[in-house]
Protein backbone atom coordinates (compact mmCIF):
# COMPACT_ATOMS: atom_id res chain seq x y z
CA UNK A 1 0.00 0.00 0.00
CA UNK A 2 1.26 3.45 -0.88
CA UNK A 3 0.53 6.92 0.43
CA UNK A 4 -0.85 7.84 -3.00
CA UNK A 5 -3.40 5.01 -2.78
CA UNK A 6 -4.59 6.32 0.58
CA UNK A 7 -4.85 9.90 -0.74
CA UNK A 8 -6.88 8.61 -3.70
CA UNK A 9 -9.20 6.65 -1.41
CA UNK A 10 -9.76 9.62 0.90
CA UNK A 11 -10.40 11.85 -2.12
CA UNK A 12 -13.49 9.73 -2.79
CA UNK A 13 -15.08 10.62 0.57
CA UNK A 14 -17.56 13.49 0.24
CA UNK A 15 -17.70 16.20 2.85
CA UNK A 16 -20.75 15.46 5.05
CA UNK A 17 -22.01 19.05 4.83
CA UNK A 18 -20.96 19.92 1.27
CA UNK A 19 -21.08 16.59 -0.60
CA UNK A 20 -19.97 18.04 -3.94
CA UNK A 21 -16.40 18.26 -2.60
CA UNK A 22 -14.25 15.63 -0.93
CA UNK A 23 -12.49 15.72 2.41
CA UNK A 24 -9.23 16.07 0.50
CA UNK A 25 -10.61 18.98 -1.56
CA UNK A 26 -11.80 20.63 1.63
CA UNK A 27 -8.28 20.46 3.03
CA UNK A 28 -9.03 18.76 6.33
CA UNK A 29 -6.58 15.90 5.70
CA UNK A 30 -3.26 17.24 6.96
CA UNK A 31 -1.00 14.23 6.53
CA UNK A 32 -0.82 10.52 5.80
CA UNK A 33 1.81 8.07 6.99
CA UNK A 34 1.85 4.48 5.73
CA UNK A 35 3.80 1.93 7.77
CA UNK A 36 3.30 -1.54 6.33
CA UNK A 37 -0.39 -2.27 7.00
CA UNK A 38 -0.99 0.63 9.41
CA UNK A 39 -2.11 3.97 8.04
CA UNK A 40 -2.01 7.09 10.18
CA UNK A 41 -4.08 10.06 9.06
CA UNK A 42 -3.90 13.49 10.64
CA UNK A 43 -6.86 15.73 10.05
CA UNK A 44 -8.25 18.97 11.37
CA UNK A 45 -11.96 19.71 11.25
CA UNK A 46 -12.92 23.04 9.73
CA UNK A 47 -13.81 24.38 13.14
CA UNK A 48 -13.30 23.09 16.66
CA UNK A 49 -16.95 22.27 17.32
CA UNK A 50 -17.55 20.61 13.95
CA UNK A 51 -20.66 18.43 14.21
CA UNK A 52 -19.42 16.16 11.40
CA UNK A 53 -16.16 15.21 13.13
CA UNK A 54 -17.21 11.63 13.96
CA UNK A 55 -18.73 11.09 10.52
CA UNK A 56 -15.53 12.20 8.80
CA UNK A 57 -13.32 10.13 11.11
CA UNK A 58 -15.45 7.01 10.61
CA UNK A 59 -15.56 7.45 6.84
CA UNK A 60 -11.76 7.75 6.66
CA UNK A 61 -11.26 4.69 8.89
CA UNK A 62 -13.69 2.62 6.81
CA UNK A 63 -12.01 3.68 3.59
CA UNK A 64 -8.60 2.65 4.92
CA UNK A 65 -9.95 -0.69 6.16
CA UNK A 66 -11.37 -1.29 2.68
CA UNK A 67 -7.81 -0.97 1.37
CA UNK A 68 -6.77 -3.76 3.75
CA UNK A 69 -4.99 -1.64 6.33
CA UNK A 70 -5.49 -0.73 9.96
CA UNK A 71 -6.41 2.95 10.36
CA UNK A 72 -5.18 5.33 13.01
CA UNK A 73 -7.06 8.60 12.67
CA UNK A 74 -5.61 11.46 14.68
CA UNK A 75 -7.78 14.55 15.07
CA UNK A 76 -5.69 17.69 15.40
CA UNK A 77 -7.75 20.16 17.39
CA UNK A 78 -5.95 23.38 16.69
CA UNK A 79 -7.25 26.71 15.50
CA UNK A 80 -5.37 26.79 12.20
CA UNK A 81 -8.54 27.45 10.20
CA UNK A 82 -9.04 30.74 12.02
CA UNK A 83 -6.07 32.14 10.10
CA UNK A 84 -7.34 31.98 6.53
CA UNK A 85 -8.92 34.29 3.98
CA UNK A 86 -12.23 32.48 4.21
CA UNK A 87 -12.95 33.37 7.84
CA UNK A 88 -13.54 30.82 10.60
CA UNK A 89 -13.99 27.91 8.19
CA UNK A 90 -12.17 27.10 4.95
CA UNK A 91 -15.41 26.45 3.07
CA UNK A 92 -17.25 29.73 3.68
CA UNK A 93 -16.54 33.42 3.70
CA UNK A 94 -18.52 36.38 4.95
CA UNK A 95 -19.79 38.71 2.21
CA UNK A 96 -22.04 41.75 2.16
CA UNK A 97 -24.85 42.49 -0.27
CA UNK A 98 -24.04 45.56 -2.36
CA UNK A 99 -27.71 46.64 -2.35
CA UNK A 100 -28.93 46.14 1.21
CA UNK A 101 -25.52 45.83 2.94
CA UNK A 102 -26.67 42.73 4.85
CA UNK A 103 -24.05 40.04 5.57
CA UNK A 104 -24.30 36.52 4.16
CA UNK A 105 -22.06 33.46 4.00
CA UNK A 106 -20.78 32.36 0.63
CA UNK A 107 -19.33 28.91 -0.06
CA UNK A 108 -15.74 28.85 -1.26
CA UNK A 109 -15.37 28.04 -4.94
CA UNK A 110 -13.07 25.22 -5.95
Amino acid sequence: MTEAQVWDALAEIPDPEIPVISLVDLGVVRGIDVDDRRVRVEFTPTFLGCPALEVMRDAMANSIRALGAEPEIQVLLDDSWLENIFGPTPCRSLRYCTSCKQPFEQFKTI
